[in-house]
């Protein structure tokens, strides 16, 4: 039987003024479910645009007539909910009923509330441009499908990974089509990379560290055969957040739109039993956010299914949370909103423990509104091989799947390529973490035709997420070096004032006094959403990544294997 190969790429480590001229033909890519981060890695700025796109609606045809062309949102799960429905469970109101509780106790407000108050103001602008294309990718797709009808509103990424669904469009095929040509829209339009230039640049593209290997041979495929680059690096999120902080282990929190991944990170190895993603993110403190706005404010009008609005209440979200909770008082407010048409402020006035409730999301996991029936804790895997690299994959790999019941139905399913966990995370391992683990069922229906299932029904706050994680750790040592180096990264949570001495106050309550907890500061007052980006351009620079790249030639050649073979981390 044949051996399989080892793929070395013909490139050479470059030095000096080579390497320099290299990276001015470098670009770095960090796709996100709700925002996409693309630069050089010598430009003072980084670009950051909406990952999504608007189509043009096409009537389709049946029996001769004309019927009204059908909505995305019946045939996937909608980016922009709110909480009317969840807010009224049980769950939920004992979950703000605690929240509440515990903030009274640990804050220093007066009793005396000062009266709350909203305002809205709007100015007309220039009247909108007409739109006639078929398609219109970044900001630009949020301001069309507010004005025109016409248009559909898209998102290829969800949670992380290719947004795939059963309806129009939510094949693998549309949505890496969706993607190519957001990515070649803002590299002509906001890069000004035009298609004849990309034969000589190179991408570095930074992926999660729970990952789908579909989705990221799709987007490899993507860089070097539709869009036509050079050659592709593909680094985990977090080892670039670990190099943008500027150390040399840490444990990263990122904490994103919709998703929050953890991962301790040795030396630039990221370890994979120490990996858990969580299905919760800033998306969920806005919900809450306007919830609660809703309930205190009568002039509050905002409807966050709309996606001109959710975008509106993201803004006011930002400039009004916070975890200082050495202010007392009012907090007097005026936020600019973003708005396709018109110049639109808004005026709100609250007591500070009212910004500090709604950031207490995270921290109740009652508070969290699911996507759908259950949610999913999903933990890294083996890779198991596929039919274009049999050598790749281990033997008599079990499969497992951790779901979070949200209700009294919970289906099972055969996800092996979706769902990832650890087949090193065993119950007693579990058991003997500092956090309290999510409660598990092994015992799988004969039925459903999986090995090993595991079921988790209790989600975990953000403060014991990251307690399980650095418990993962091999030594005692290791531990105490990533109690002493946490970097909490995303827009979704590091972002707010406050917010890194509230979670360490939290994680001081579950440690032991004998270990250490500090954070790594930010020294370069870099923003908490560009650390993978910073961290990319490092790695870009490094003599030893040289060897790394993956042309387009080798590419076509050898396909998936040569991805295993020169990624950066166990495939």
């Amino acid at each position: 039987m044949p051996r399989a190969k080892k793929y070395v790429t013909k490139l050479q480590p470059l030095t000096g003024d080579d390497l320099d001229k290299q990276l001015e033909k470098t670009l770095i890519l960090h796709p996100g479910s709700r925002s996409i981060r693309m630069a050089r890695p010598l430009d003072r700025e980084c670009v950051v645009i909406c990952h999504c796109i608007a189509r043009r609606r096409h009537a389709p045809h049946v029996n001769g007539t004309v019927s009204p062309p059908e909505t995305m949102e019946s045939s996937q799960t909608n980016a922009f909910r709110d909480l009317d429905t969840y807010s009224s469970t049980k769950e939920f109101k004992q979950s703000f009923t605690s929240a509440e509780t515990w903030l009274k106790e640990n804050s220093n407000e007066e009793k005396a509330v000062s009266r709350t108050y909203c305002s809205f103001d709007a100015k007309e602008s220039e009247e909108a441009v007409p739109v006639t294309k078929d398609y219109v990718v970044g900001n630009n797709a949020l301001d069309v499908v507010a004005l025109n009808s016409d248009y559909t509103l898209s998102w290829p990424l969800r949670y992380g990974r290719f947004n795939l669904h059963s309806g129009p469009g939510g094949s693998r095929s549309a949505v890496a089509a969706d993607i190519a040509h957001i990515w070649d829209g803002i590299l002509l339009e906001e890069l000004e990379i035009s298609r004849k230039e990309r034969a000589e640049y190179r991408v570095v593209l930074i992926i999660p560290d729970i990952y789908d290997r579909e989705d990221v041979r799709s987007m490899v495929e993507i860089l070097l055969l539709d869009l036509g680059f050079y050659a592709v690096f593909v680094v985990l999120e977090n080892v670039a957040s670990m190099f943008g902080a500027a150390v040399t282990s840490a444990c990263v929190v990122d904490v994103g739109a919709e998703k929050t991944m953890l991962s301790c990170v040795d030396e630039g190895i990221s370890l994979p039993d120490t990996r858990i993603l969580l299905h919760y993110g800033g998306d969920d403190i806005t919900r809450l956010s306007n919830w609660f706005l809703h309930q205190k404010l009568r002039a509050f009008n905002l409807n966050i299914t709309n996606s001109v609005d959710w975008f509106k209440m993201d803004a006011i979200k930002k400039a009004l949370c916070h975890f200082d909770y050495g202010l007392s008082g009012c907090n007097d407010l005026f936020v600019d909103l973003p708005s396709p048409d018109r110049e639109e402020t808004v005026q709100i006035k609250l007591p500070h423990d009212f910004c500090r409730l709604t950031g207490l999301t995270l921290f109740f996991d009652g508070l969290i509104a699911p996507s759908s029936a259950e949610q999913v804790v999903e933990f890294y895997s083996p890779y198991e091989g596929s039919c274009e690299d049999i050598y790749g994959g281990g033997r008599n790999l079990n499969r497992k799947v951790v779901m979070v019941k949200k209700n009294d139905k919970t289906e099972v399913r055969d996800r092996p390529a979706l769902v990832e966990t650890s087949t090193a995370v065993s119950q007693d391992s579990m058991e003997n973490s500092l956090a309290e683990p999510p409660t598990t069922d092994k015992a799988a229906p004969a039925s459903d035709g999986l090995d090993n299932v595991e079921r988790a029904t209790k989600l975990m706050e953000l403060h014991r997420a990251i307690v399980w994680s650095i418990s993962r750790c091999a030594t005692e040592e290791q531990q105490r070096r990533m109690w002493k180096n946490i970097v909490v990264v995303g827009g979704g949570y590091a972002l707010f004032s406050g917010a890194l001495e509230f979670l360490k106050k939290k994680l001081e309550e579950l440690v032991p006094p004998s270990y250490e907890v500090e954070f790594v500061p930010n020294t370069r007052e870099l923003p908490a959403d560009l650390y993978a980006y910073k961290g990319a351009s490092v790695i870009a620079a490094l003599e030893t990544a040289q060897y790394l790249w993956i042309t387009k030639e080798e590419w076509q050649r050898n396909g998936v294997k040569v991805l295993r073979e020169k990624s950066s981390f166990g495939w």
